[in-house]
């Protein structure tokens, strides 16, 4: 595994994907783009990070728990004049909640 990348065959569950993907954000966020690159710094919004790292299996039950968490469409709420980046990883961390503590989640 090189540097800035991920083993996607290694996350096997939607809790898996959203603490990868949390952890994209903790390092860089953006907003109205999947992902910017700037300066040798990547950035990802809050659809973008389960995209980037989730594979295809995982992505729409990933993104389904973060939407049952956003008052409106990820990419929306996300993309909000005054979002911070505090606000996205609570809401990560608040679907990581759900997930991890829902029986027989995905």
């Amino acid at each position: 595994m090189t540097k800035g990348t991920m083993e996607l065959t290694t996350l096997t569950t939607v809790a898996q994907v959203l603490t990868q993907a949390r952890k994209l954000i903790e390092k860089g966020w953006c907003q109205h783009v999947n992902m910017r690159e700037s300066g040798g710094k990547v950035a990802y919004c809050a659809q973008g990070a389960v995209i980037k790292v989730a594979p295809m299996s995982l992505r729409l039950p990933s993104l389904v728990q973060l939407r049952r968490v956003t008052p409106s469409s990820i990419t929306g709420w996300n993309d909000e004049l005054g979002r911070t980046k505090a606000e996205v990883l609570a809401v990560y961390d608040r679907a990581i909640v759900r997930v991890t503590s829902t029986r027989g989640s995905p």
